[in-house]
């Protein structure tokens, strides 16, 4: 046998036909290759971690011995189409959910659930533009003005306990004080 006919038989396509438990150290599945099934350890590069659904296209590295073989997943099929030169997707194929970092200096996360941020601070700096309610639970410090809209469903006061709905001044000029704000 030649050598190169020795690498190509290194290699081999195959499919993930049943996925595996991902409580271990690295992640097992059982694939299907020329027919057969097997139990093989799934490989994925450092920092990205998933279990890659039935289905999904593999390579199949063959180790040494039969039992020796590791599996590096793909995607043909499901794979984030259309991508400029340089654009990077991480995603989900199953629920579409991904982030893209795209062409133009810009960085997409869509999601079809809620997106949830856990960390002791968050520092946004530059713009920021909301479409949508807002909540906030806790203190909320403001410094630079507060343009547009109105408060509506609750009291706004001052930090000297001035209610801003009810506060009337003394009117010196005429018997009195003014009406509250309207």
């Amino acid at each position: 046998m030649s050598v190169l006919n020795k690498i190509r038989s290194l290699f081999k396509f195959g499919y993930v036909s049943n996925i595996g438990g991902d409580e271990g150290n690295l992640p097992e599945s059982q694939f299907i290759y020329h027919g057969q099934a097997k139990d093989i350890v799934t490989i994925y590069p450092y920092g990205f971690s998933a279990n890659a659904p039935s289905k999904n296209m593999a390579v199949i590295v063959n180790m040494g011995t039969t039992d020796q073989k590791i599996a590096f997943t793909a995607s043909g099929l499901d794979r984030f189409k259309n991508l400029k030169g340089g654009e990077v997707v991480v995603g989900n194929f199953v629920t579409g959910d991904f982030v893209k970092f795209n062409s133009e200096q810009k960085i997409e996360v869509v999601s079809g659930g809620s997106v949830d941020i856990t960390a002791p601070a968050i520092n946004v700096n530059g713009g920021t533009a909301i479409t949508g309610d807002v909540t906030v639970s806790g203190g909320l410090a403001v410094s630079g003005d507060i343009t547009g809209g109105s408060v509506t469903g609750g009291t706004v006061s001052t930090t000297g306990g001035i209610d801003l709905d009810t506060h009337t001044h003394f009117v010196s000029s005429a018997p009195g004080s003014s009406n509250p704000p309207q």
